[in-house]
């Protein structure tokens, strides 16, 4: 069983019942005055560039990277419990757990804002998280399945929220207000004119190499076009052209600097409320912990 994929909601899908339910000015649609645009914050958004990922001043009040794993392995053990109908876990599953809670860091959504980063891709290939190894086949009731998925408790309440990581179960309601807050300050970055500029002068480079642009959302936001039939050493070889793009002319950096920026604005105007939910997220993570040490993981 691919025990990851359940915790893996749509964030997007989550982001759109926020804003239409909570958060309309959010809308980069609807945000027009000059003035309206905030001047970034110079290193407001921090680069990793030995792991190409980056991070974000609402990230604070979400899940680490280490949380993630290890409420991940707590939700892997209460959905075993669930499934099986009895809190022991046999020694098969008590490894999946134990490689669930210490599968490799896997980085932020990387690529969000195109690729960059050109000596990563070069050394590693754009290489992606690999799941743990599954469990093998076993005697399944899918009524019981479902339920686990779907109604019990302590299984829905045990999930991972992490909008960086493109992590959150929509059973988390709760939560939801922190997505939408994160992809507040991308939606408003992506409609700031000095975004579109940067977009516009990365393409002009990547054109300029031979690759074609495409603009899937009329917004004047173009994205490296891949050909069907690429191979994947020509996939490859047009992500680097990007990601040279990127890099020569420091897109990423301005471009989460402007994110940064207008997340700050949104911290300020709501963190008690961010602060409550970290609070949360805290106590869920403590309760994961314990259940691992129960089982002797911790």
């Amino acid at each position: 069983m691919n025990l990851r994929s359940r915790l893996m909601v749509l964030v997007a899908l989550a982001v759109v019942m926020f804003l239409t339910t909570g958060c309309q000015g959010s809308d980069k649609h609807q945000a027009t005055p000059a003035e309206s645009w905030l001047t970034p914050s110079a290193g407001a958004g921090q680069l990793d560039w030995q792991t190409a990922s980056f991070s974000l001043p609402m990230d604070q009040y979400a899940m680490s990277m280490r949380d993630v794993q290890l409420v991940d392995a707590a939700h892997t053990v209460l959905f075993l419990r669930c499934a099986n109908g009895h809190d022991e876990l046999d020694s098969e599953e008590l490894e999946n757990v134990r490689q669930t809670m210490n599968e490799p860091m896997f980085a932020s959504e990387r690529w969000m804002f195109g690729h960059w980063d050109a000596p990563f891709i070069s050394a590693t290939g754009d290489q992606r998280v690999t799941d743990s190894v599954p469990l093998g086949p076993r005697p399944v009731d899918h009524s019981i399945l479902s339920k686990c998925v779907n109604e019990d408790q302590t299984v829905l309440t045990m999930q991972t929220v992490a909008p960086t990581y493109g992590l959150m179960a929509l059973a988390d309601a709760e939560f939801m207000p922190l997505v939408g807050y994160w992809w507040e300050g991308v939606s408003l970055a992506e409609a700031d004119p000095r975004y579109l500029e940067l977009n516009k002068q990365r393409n002009t480079c990547t054109q300029s190499h031979g690759y074609a642009i495409y603009f899937p959302d009329n917004d004047n936001i173009g994205w490296l076009s891949y050909q069907d039939g690429w191979t994947p050493e020509q996939q490859l070889r047009a992500k680097l052209v990007e990601a040279n793009c990127s890099d020569d002319m420091r897109f990423t950096q301005q471009l989460i600097d402007m994110v940064a920026t207008y997340q700050m604005a949104t911290i300020a105007q709501h963190q008690a409320e961010l602060v409550a939910m970290k609070q949360n997220l805290d106590e869920r993570v403590a309760r994961a912990k314990a259940i691992l040490a129960d089982l002797g993981l911790l």
